[in-house]
């Protein structure tokens, strides 16, 4: 790192609504801006020989048989060798394909991740500097040079050693006739009084590499070190978490979880059940006289399910429902009546969408119950029940509550259940999320990786060059929204350095290389127009001298095989000749002979 630009670095304390700095929307906490250099090395593979290699297989055919060989090489993407308890694994990525021998050593380089394949076929190892601007800096570049072309030397050596292991020669013998992506040879022996031997060999191919360093190449770094992983990105990046939870449990009922909180919920069928729930309540308890009697006590509820209001048993309500076959109902009337009021009188100006809930229970509990006994009670009953001077007032307004209950209540139920299901649902997917958020905070350094990658494999350089553009914007302007001329010019000139569409991903860091087309130094140049590079007697113009390394042999396993054929010293005797064979006559009436046919 060379150095980082004043109000590059932006940790989550630090960030305000206006400051936002944001990557695919996606807001991001914590944030480094800085230049350096990239040393680039290219490898120079050059064929010195071809040879054999392991026996792989060994077959034997009868004289004469023909044969049909079917040879299939595979190359493995995982190796676990097991010496003292120690595993070592190795995992293999794609990139561009000039040799293939060549490209099989790149891809085991699993332990590398900084390695890269021009379309010319050199090979590259890109390493941002991390040497603070100082006296000594050629020197720190040096050093950092030389840790780096003995760390490449030994990974490409090391991985065309794996290589062998990973290749795997399969040699058969078949019968079909129909073959794919395989290689089949068909083989006589031609010998009719031997048999012969075959010995099937890999091939090798040795290579001269050579490593040279290229100048070192001027760089911008934005590092992304922490963005938001809340439960509005589980629910925006499904497809990534399907394929990217370490915990597959979780990625099971993520799907499941997803579709349930993506589907909206409408609560207007639960709403309007409340509602006329409420309503019905209303007409059967709380109003004072619907029927407009002369005589308002009668009318009261409150008289009717009280005994003593009404003037003793004898006169109470409860007594004159009983005499007519609805003592039980009344009773049942009596204790909803008083869960209604609890409700009520715990109630908010408005009801909940619990208490409307529950006064929907309650209809449904009270018309179930009295509706078939109510129209069972003989007709001149009724007509006593509903006298005017008789302290029934709860009975008398039972049909129209039964009224609003089957004919706008009733209806509803099948939608609110619905409803009600859908929100349960929705609970559960929550809960789902919730774990999700939780495990990828738990694992947060994997998951920002896996992320960036995951972004980079989909938008390429758009979504991070936006991102490095919005981190300047930010930086050097007073006012984010609304930058001065000057500021904007500032940004503009630094922005036409960054050679955006040559920008690459590197872990956590996105690395924008400078132009050199028509700035020798472009370091110096955003020295100039931001400041805060160098300090006081420090310098960004340096040359420096890296050696390459010499020459070394590297053994690649090659596609081809090496089938050797050794015919067995054990001869058969007596074999007749091809297209002959004896054959005894016997003539009746002379003697047996041998002839040939």
């Amino acid at each position: 790192m060379i150095g980082t630009l004043p109000g590059l670095e932006q940790e989550e304390s630090e960030q305000g609504d206006e400051g936002m700095v944001t990557i695919a929307c996606l807001p991001v906490d914590d944030f480094t801006l800085f230049f350096g250099l990239d040393l680039q090395y290219d490898q120079q593979w050059i064929l010195k020989e071809t040879s054999l290699g392991d026996l792989s297989s060994v077959l034997s055919l009868a004289p004469a048989e023909t044969l049909t060989l079917v040879i299939k090489k595979t190359l493995r993407t995982k190796l676990e060798e097991n010496t003292l308890k120690s595993t070592e694994s190795m995992e293999s990525f794609e990139n561009s394909i000039v040799d293939k021998e060549v490209m099989n050593v790149t891809r085991t380089s699993a332990r590398s991740k900084q390695w890269g394949v021009t379309g010319t076929g050199s090979i590259s190892y890109d390493d941002v500097v991390g040497a603070n601007v100082t006296g000594s800096f050629s020197k720190s570049i040096e050093n950092r040079h030389q840790s780096t072309r003995e760390k490449l030397s030994e990974t490409t050596q090391k991985s065309a050693r794996q290589l062998k292991n990973l290749q795997k020669t399969e040699v058969g013998r078949t019968t079909e006739s129909v073959f794919q992506a395989e290689e089949r040879r068909v083989i006589t022996n031609p010998y009719r009084d031997r048999s012969l031997t075959l010995n099937v060999y890999d091939i090798m191919k040795t290579f001269d590499v050579a490593t040279q360093p290229l100048p070192p190449r001027p760089v911008a770094v934005l590092d992304i070190t922490n963005f938001v992983m809340d439960n509005a990105f589980v629910k925006e990046n499904g497809d990534f978490l399907a394929t990217h939870l370490l915990d597959q449990g979780l990625a099971a009922e993520l799907e499941l979880a997803l579709e349930d909180v993506t589907n909206p919920v409408n609560f207007q069928a639960q709403e309007r059940a409340g509602e006329i729930a409420a309503t019905a309540f209303e007409y059967l308890f709380d109003h004072a006289n619907i029927f407009d009697f002369t005589e308002p006590d009668a009318n009261s509820v409150d008289k009717s399910f009280s005994v003593k209001l009404s003037g003793g048993w004898g006169d109470s309500g409860l007594k004159k429902a009983s005499d007519k076959e609805l003592g039980e109902e009344f009773a049942a009337m009596n204790l909803l009546y008083e869960q209604y009021r609890s409700i009520k009188e715990t109630a908010d100006t408005e009801l909940t969408a619990d208490e409307k809930q529950d006064l929907i229970g309650l209809a449904i509990a009270l018309e179930s119950y009295v509706a078939d006994r109510f129209e069972e009670v003989p007709e001149r009953k009724i007509k006593k029940i509903f006298n005017e001077k008789r302290e029934t007032e709860p009975l008398r307004r039972l049909p129209g509550f039964l009224t609003i209950v089957n004919g706008q209540l009733k209806p509803l139920l099948k939608p609110v259940e619905e409803e009600r299901e859908a929100i349960e649902a929705v609970g559960r997917a929550e809960f789902v999320i919730n774990r999700i958020v939780k495990h990828l905070n738990c694992h947060r350094s994997f998951y920002i990786n896996a992320y960036l990658l995951y972004l980079w494999n989909l938008t390429g350089t758009s979504d991070f060059t936006e991102t490095v553009r919005r981190v300047l914007v930010v930086a050097l302007s007073s006012d984010p929204e609304s930058p001065t001329p000057a500021e904007e010019e500032k940004i503009s000139n630094l922005e036409r350095l960054l050679d955006f569409g040559e920008g690459f991903i590197n872990g956590t860091q996105f690395v924008v290389p400078l132009r050199t087309e028509e700035v020798s130094n472009p370091l110096s140049r955003v020295d100039r127009i931001v400041g805060g590079l160098t300090g006081p007697d420090q310098s960004l113009d340096f040359d420096i001298d890296l050696e390459g390394d010499d020459p070394y042999e590297v053994d690649v396993p090659a596609d081809g095989v090496y089938i050797e054929a050794v015919d067995n010293l054990c001869h058969l005797p007596d074999v007749p000749e091809e297209g002959s064979a004896s054959v005894e006559i016997d003539v009746e009436g002379r003697d047996s002979r041998s002839g040939k046919i």
